[in-house]
């Protein structure tokens, strides 16, 4: 949790730092045991990784970074009320692109080319747990592009976790939700 997510604004490409209370909410979970980290390249995953796996080197991954807002990135619900661009997406049940900001099938193709060069990096490696400590847009991202689910059916709060199971066959990725 940022400072912004506690304001409860569009947060993508701002690079923001964890809030304090953030900090105190990650160090009162647990968090599952991997052999490896890969992480989005944002300041606030990059230290939400530092604190809940501190003896471990996370492998950047870029394109796992948070979708771009466009107009409404850094923006609240009461800074966006009377917006014409944000009430025709409110309309669209957030189906509509993100005004001047990423589409959500780049940012789902972008997703998806992130966490197959990380499955190339874990089969390589013959790992058997990896945890991913991303957005939670790239985590809705991920799963609707996974086809085990909708993008807006996996909302996840900050700090929480969501397991997958995945099977690379191939070229074919068989993944569900545990």
């Amino acid at each position: 949790m940022t400072k912004g997510n506690s304001e409860r604004r569009y947060i993508g490409t701002t690079d923001e730092d964890l809030c304090e209370e953030g900090i105190k909410r990650l160090k009162e979970k647990e968090y599952p045991v991997a052999d490896i980290c890969f992480v989005s390249p944002m300041e606030r995953c990059r230290q939400t990784a530092d604190i809940i796996y501190p003896n471990m080197k996370p492998v950047t991954i870029e394109e796992l970074r948070e979708i771009d807002f466009g107009l409404f990135e850094g923006k609240n619900y009461e800074e966006l009320s009377g917006d014409k661009f944000y009430q025709e997406w409110i309309d669209s049940n957030g189906r509509l692109d993100f005004p001047q900001g990423e589409t959500m099938k780049d940012f789902t193709s972008r997703t998806m080319k992130g966490f197959g060069r990380a499955l190339d990096m874990i089969k390589e490696e013959g790992v058997r747990k990896a945890v991913f400590v991303v957005h939670g847009g790239t985590i809705m991202s991920l799963i609707s592009g996974l086809g085990i689910g909708d993008y807006f059916d996996s909302i996840v709060n900050n700090g929480d976790t969501v397991t997958l199971e995945v099977k690379k066959l191939g070229e074919n990725i068989e993944a569900r939700i545990i």
